[in-house]
């Protein structure tokens, strides 16, 4: 049997693992790296491989294998072969002419991966209004905006994730030490407190809490949800290696559980000039990243070959900013003057 650590683990749980390797998760918690070193020309911000991320692996940092074959490869994750794509591999999205009907207002704004929930964040008073809206289905207009009962905040103004089917919202508490998580039992019920969706990342006491997770001093941003695959991203500037992507999948039973970070230039903040690097969205096979530069001022998307390699240089969406994609990555709504786009690829 091959054991693995728990960042390689809690990925290969969302996959379908043949019948050739079976994995054990092990009980350590380390901060780990999707990334290969120098497969983009840099070496990632913590020096692992995937080699040195899981335990067992040969000392010339090749992944462990099970009768030979290694534990990233797509026979044992159930991935496509590298370089096999859900999203476009250029910006090939074509912006429509017309704007999502039923939404007018929405400068921070992210949609359920079925598209039938959108949910946006208006500033008030230097805290956060957060509204919500549903449809019946992806060619009919939103209904009217609700807005969430001030009684479950306060949160920042930073964009909010909306989980695939549009039930549960993660944000950022006022304050930015904690995330927030406001769950509904379907679409028309009211939203309350989920406390134990984040509970692990924020470090709480009878939470499923990682090693040290608790003692670290946390400053939020931006959390995005990674369409279909149930993966948190967010940016936390509190710990000491903060500057990177931090990375979570959803455990059913106890909820989001930290497992490291996507630690690579192309995404990390530069907090000491104030300019932040905050994902919008990650495509479904994991492969295709959108976020925005602060940096620079601009909205990116960038492609890695597969989950354990690096990402490639971005290139810029232009005026599509808070860009996230659907289910299939055809399509990815964005900010559009005072309402909100869409562009599909062609």
């Amino acid at each position: 049997m091959t054991r693995v650590g728990s960042f390689a683990c809690c990925l290969m749980a969302a996959c379908t693992v043949g019948s050739l390797v079976v994995v054990a998760c092990g009980d350590d918690k380390r901060v780990a790296n999707l990334s290969s070193p120098g497969s983009s020309g840099e070496p990632s911000g913590t020096g692992q491989g995937p080699g040195a991320a899981l335990e067992g692996g040969g000392s010339d940092g090749a992944p462990p294998s099970d009768g030979g074959i290694p534990v990233d490869s797509p026979v044992a994750t159930g991935e496509a072969p590298e370089g096999v794509y859900v999203c476009p591999t250029t910006v090939a999205w074509v912006e429509s002419p017309t704007a999502v009907a039923g939404l007018v207002q929405a400068p921070s704004i992210t949609f359920s991966a079925d598209e039938l929930t959108a949910v946006w964040v208006l500033p008030s008073g230097g805290q956060a209004n957060v509204h919500f809206a549903d449809r019946a289905d992806r060619s009919a207009a939103f209904g009217a905006g609700q807005k969430i009962s001030a009684a479950l905040g306060p949160f920042e103004t930073d964009r909010a994730a909306v989980s695939d089917d549009g039930l549960s919202i993660i944000l950022v508490r006022a304050g930015r030490k904690r995330l927030g998580a406001i769950t509904r039992p379907s679409r028309g019920g009211a939203f309350a407190d989920d406390a134990k969706l984040v509970a692990d990342l924020n470090g709480d006491l009878g939470g499923l809490e990682e090693a040290g997770v608790g003692d670290q001093d946390h400053a939020f941003h931006s959390p995005a949800l990674a369409t279909g695959a149930q993966i948190l991203l967010y940016v936390d500037l509190g710990p000491t290696t903060g500057h990177a992507v931090y990375h979570a999948p959803r455990d059913p039973m106890s909820g989001f559980k930290y497992t490291g970070m996507i630690d690579e230039a192309i995404l990390h903040s530069a907090p000491g000039t104030g300019k932040l690097r905050l994902p919008t969205g990650l495509s479904s096979d994991q492969r295709t990243i959108f976020y925005v530069d602060e940096v620079t001022g601009t909205e990116k998307v960038a492609w890695r070959p597969s989950r354990f390699k690096e990402f490639g240089a971005p290139l810029d969406l232009g005026a599509r900013t808070q860009a996230s994609p659907n289910a299939t990555c055809k399509r990815l709504y964005h900010v559009k003057g005072t309402g909100v786009g869409f562009s599909d690829a062609p």
